[in-house]
């Protein structure tokens, strides 16, 4: 978007101001946050073994991996814990659409009970 000669200083400043937000935005971290109970190990290993290297694929890591969570505070008491950080929203929707995973993610569904979130990191 260009300003005409005419527009405000106040105007000029604020379309700069946005500019700078996109570009912080687009380089923020993004994670997925899984919260699950496993009900079939047996079934589940398979996706264990397998998830990894999607996961890197998309350039994601583990940040915390299977373990399980002290709950602090409220009702919430996940069984166990999984969060990946990625380095851009982009990669973690791109990991959750791969065609390559659907089957595994199929897998997790019929063998875990689970929550998951995506989330925007700060910057």
């Amino acid at each position: 978007m260009r300003f005409a000669r005419a527009a405000s200083a106040r105007e000029r400043a604020a379309f700069e101001d946005q500019r700078g937000l996109v570009r912080e935005v687009q380089g923020m971290k993004a994670y997925l946050v899984l919260d699950l109970s496993v009900n079939d190990f047996a079934g589940f290993r398979k996706y264990i073994a397998e998830i990894p290297a999607f996961i890197a694929k998309h350039s994601g890591k583990y940040i915390v991996q299977g373990v399980q969570p002290t709950a602090i505070e409220g009702d919430w008491k996940p069984e166990r814990m999984v969060i990946i950080e990625f380095p851009e929203r982009e990669n973690a929707e791109a990991f959750l659409s791969d065609p390559e995973t659907q089957d595994l993610f199929r897998v997790r569904h019929a063998t875990t009970t689970s929550k998951l979130v995506l989330a925007d990191g700060c910057t």
